[in-house]
């Protein structure tokens, strides 16, 4: 393992570059894409699986002399403040947790980064402060937009839910955000930009069914399920409903409770665990799992010992890593046209002047493309925040 830490994580003048227990230091190294970084973007992406793996890493040494003088200043040289043996012990400290950390499953380092680094290619929202002051029946203070209208990058927290869903821990809280205010976003780019949404169609039940090896799924997956089984009198709405109670693992008598008012619930709950496969996914889940502790798709470790929710915390988890491989793919292949600004689980919020809207259309047009699976996955564009009224 080829680890990068650059000088200002360690408060040097020097970069450090460990290759097993050979350390370099050096003003002058050359970076690679197969080291570590332990710096900028890439330093942030350690610190997420320290987190995740409950393994966090404290950069700062823990001396008050450190503490006291960051008050000051942010251009810290540890080795003039702490002296050279405890300069020396800290940078030792921080290679050992490095290392440490990086020896975790394998998940952590191949298909989370690509979580982390489409959460990094995230920019700041705007917002207009006149429209966030006009709204009294909610509260928009996480906005908190400046002189110029521009809002915190929003930060998330990729690592701490059991299902590998995200929440936010900084900035707006869109994911909580009344859908009513989003009005109150604007482009960065004024009049001449527009805030847009791309949203996967059905993407827990794509991703379950392209694992179990259905080819060629349609746009409307809820419909074509609902034809397959044979579901009839029944609204498209209900049958999503249906089909997501059974994916999140909803008993079978409680789906008949649900769905006492249509006919053969308990008809339906067979025909649909079987279209869904959800009993071989559990089957496979339970095959695969140590202690307490299933994976998703990708190998993603998730606590869960409640078995009727193995398929349930395996989609979901699964389906985060699934919508972040095409929302990356589509953020870098347009990365001179769009501003990535939000992720809304199955749903990326983009900002875009006017004269690439059609060029984000043609993008867009036949779905996103996601590597890890090598197919296509159906999206719908739509204006972000516009408003009924308007």
């Amino acid at each position: 393992m080829t680890l990068f830490i650059s000088r200002k994580a360690v408060g040097f003048d020097k970069d450090i570059l460990v290759d097993d227990d050979k350390i370099v230091l050096s003003s002058d190294i050359a970076m690679s894409s197969d080291m570590w970084h332990l710096s900028d973007k890439a330093y942030r992406s350690i610190l997420r699986i320290g987190a995740a793996t409950t393994k966090p890493l404290e950069m700062l040494p823990k001396d008050p002399r450190i503490l006291w003088w960051s008050a000051y200043s942010s251009d810290l040289r540890y080795d003039y403040i702490l002296g050279k043996k405890r300069f020396n012990d800290n940078a030792k400290r921080i290679i050992a947790e490095c290392k440490s950390t990086l020896q975790c499953p394998e998940y952590f380092l191949t298909q989370y980064q690509v979580q982390n680094r489409l959460l990094d290619m995230l920019g700041p929202a705007h917002a207009s402060s006149t429209d966030i002051f006009s709204i009294t029946d909610g509260d928009l203070t996480s906005l908190h937009p400046d002189d110029e209208g521009r809002c915190q990058t929003a930060i998330y927290d990729n690592y701490s839910s059991s299902t590998g869903r995200m929440s936010i821990k900084a900035g707006p809280k869109i994911l909580t955000l009344d859908k009513r205010f989003r009005h109150v976003f604007r482009s960065q780019w004024g009049t001449d930009g527009v805030l847009v949404s791309i949203d996967y169609s059905a993407l827990e039940p794509r991703v379950i069914m392209t694992l179990m090896g259905e080819k060629d799924l349609p746009q409307d997956i809820y419909t074509s399920i609902s034809e397959k089984i044979g579901i009839s009198g029944i609204t498209r709405e209900v049958t999503k409903v249906m089909i997501l109670s059974v994916l999140y693992g909803m008993m079978r008598k409680n789906f008949i409770l649900k769905f006492i008012d249509h006919t053969d619930p308990d008809v339906i709950y067979d025909k649909l665990q079987d279209v869904l496969g959800v009993k071989a996914m559990s089957r496979k889940i339970k095959s695969e799992m140590t202690g307490d502790f299933i994976t998703n798709y990708y190998g993603r470790p998730l606590r869960c010992e409640n078995e009727n929710l193995f398929v349930n915390h395996y989609t979901q988890s699964t389906a985060v890593d699934v919508a972040c491989d095409g929302f990356l793919k589509l953020a870098q292949d347009n990365a001179a046209e769009i501003t990535p600004i939000f992720l809304l689980h199955d749903e990326m919020i983009v900002d875009v002047h006017k004269d690439n809207i059609e060029k984000l259309k043609t993008a867009c047009k036949n779905g996103l493309f996601i590597p890890s699976l090598n197919t296509n996955f159906y999206t719908t564009m739509k204006v972000f925040n516009a408003r009924k009224d308007h």
